[in-house]
């Protein structure tokens, strides 16, 4: 997969974090094998996305994301629960 490098003031702006903390930060992540340095920044490369802790973390945020639209869903079949949040409704 070919991505395009992100500096570290694109990373800081994107994070609301000061430079120099994203890129201490950054530099580390090379260092760890989680990113590299790129010509024009920084680049995750497949084989750290390919981590097996990488890997369960996705599986994991996809199964809380699944439980959150269910009991959404469940929210939202609740007549009385429905009402209320109409009781707001054009209220500017």
């Amino acid at each position: 997969m070919d991505r395009q490098p992100v500096t570290a003031s694109q990373a800081a702006r994107r994070l609301r974090l000061p430079i120099e903390t994203t890129r201490r930060r950054l530099w580390d992540l090379a260092e760890m094998g989680s990113c590299v340095r790129a010509r024009r920044g920084f680049v995750v490369p497949d084989a750290a996305l390919e981590r097996g802790a990488v890997i369960q973390l996705a599986a994991q945020n996809l199964l809380d994301l699944q439980r959150m639209y269910l009991r959404l869903a469940a929210v939202e079949r609740q007549p009385a629960l429905r009402a209320m949040g109409s009781l707001g409704a054009g209220r500017d």
